[in-house]
Formats: C-alpha cells, sequence, structure tokens
C-alpha cells in the first residue's frame, strides 16, 4: 500500500521517503484540532478517513524504536509548526535579498 503524507504529499515510493514513518491524525479531540493547527490544516476542511503524516514534520526527540525496530511517534508528541518553518524560510530569503550598503552611494536627498 503506498502511503503518501497528507502535508506534503510525499509517498512511500518516494526515494526521500526512506527509513520515515507515517502516523495518524490523533483521535483525540483536543490533540487533533492542535495538530492540523500546527500543521497548517484548515479546520473546516473534511479530511480523509485515513490521514497520515510522515515523520519529518516531528522532532527526532519525538521518536523511539520498539523491539522490531519500528519507529514509533511517543505519546504527547507535535509535529513541529508550519509557520516557524515557513518564518525561518522566509527570514532566510529576506537576508539574502537585502541590498548592500555602500560607503559613499548616494542617499535620495542627494
Amino acid at each position: 500500500m503506498v502511503r503518501s503524507c497528507y502535508v506534503c504529499k510525499i509517498n512511500s515510493n518516494n526515494p526521500e521517503s526512506a527509513n520515515l514513518s507515517f502516523h495518524r491524525l490523533p483521535s483525540d479531540p483536543a490533540k487533533h484540532i492542535i495538530w492540523i493547527s500546527l500543521l497548517g490544516i484548515d479546520r473546516e476542511k473534511t479530511l480523509p478517513k485515513l490521514t497520515l503524516i510522515y515523520s519529518k514534520h516531528f522532532y527526532d526527540k519525538d521518536f523511539e524504536n520498539d523491539i522490531a525496530g519500528r519507529k514509533l511517534l511517543k505519546d504527547g508528541a507535535y509535529p513541529v509548526d508550519v509557520r516557524s518553518i515557513y518564518d525561518e524560510q522566509k527570514y532566510a530569503r529576506n537576508q539574502a535579498q537585502k541590498p548592500i550598503a555602500v560607503k559613499g552611494a548616494l542617499s535620495e536627498s542627494d
């Protein structure tokens, strides 16, 4: 069965997904709302019954391996806030695009 991440659409056939795991949204209503908010999913949107999120949306510390070596999400783990990732990328782009001040350059008043 091909699994696909609802957030970034990467699927289990993609080489990028090797050694990664897919996780269901929590069934607990309070946790469910927090997860979809952190993942940037519209709360009004009807989600598929099996909505999966892949492990790159969590911190490494949020996982433990079971006896068989499978990657399990710890209880109480929450996905990384997609807005914080967006903000970091936006900040990096803005820093790269800032003009360099040149000594002796004319100002608007000159």
